[in-house]
Formats: C-alpha cells, sequence, structure tokens
C-alpha cells in the first residue's frame, strides 16, 4: 500500500499551487486505486480511520483484478450510502 500522509489543496482550486510527487515501481498483477475525498472523508470521523476501513476492504481483495475490486468497495460502502456527504469516484488500474 502507498503512503497515503500527504494532502494537497483541492485540485484546481487555486492558480499555481504546487503538488508533492511519489514514485513507486508497480509490478504485474498489482492494482492502482485512485480515489476522490469523498470515498473516505466523513463528518465526525477521522480521516485516518475511514482510510484504515478502506485499507480492510482492500486487503480482502488481494488478487482480484480491477473490476472484482470495484465491486467490493461499493458492496461494502453501500450499507453507508446515505453516510457519503460528498460524490466519489473510483478508478481501479491492474497492472499487466
Amino acid at each position: 500500500m502507498l503512503d497515503t500522509e500527504h494532502r494537497g489543496p483541492l485540485f484546481g482550486l487555486l492558480p499555481g499551487p504546487e503538488y508533492g510527487t511519489a514514485t513507486t515501481d508497480l509490478r504485474p498483477g498489482d492494482l492502482l486505486l485512485l480515489y476522490t475525498d469523498g470515498m473516505v472523508e466523513r463528518r465526525g470521523e477521522d480521516i485516518a480511520d475511514s482510510v484504515d476501513s478502506l485499507r480492510k476492504v482492500l486487503a480482502r481483495c488481494d488478487g482480484f483484478g480491477p473490476q472484482d475490486t470495484l465491486a467490493r468497495i461499493l458492496d461494502a460502502y453501500a450499507y453507508a450510502s446515505d453516510e457519503h456527504e460528498d460524490d466519489t469516484c473510483l478508478v481501479a488500474l491492474g497492472v499487466g
């Protein structure tokens, strides 16, 4: 799992902000999940706890492809749909 501690300004909100970058090697079979803040931010909940919850769901998806991983994530969060107050976007990329 990649580090999720770095936070930057809202993309496109301010002109000229600098965004931190990171590099990591991906291997065949790896899965890269990109998500917006609406996936993990909950009013009254520490974001670190929310990210940890997502990590736990992902840990149960080991060996799954992008489509099955997204389905499992959506199933895991379906019960909490009323807790999502922000729009959410998920993109899963499998490395071949």
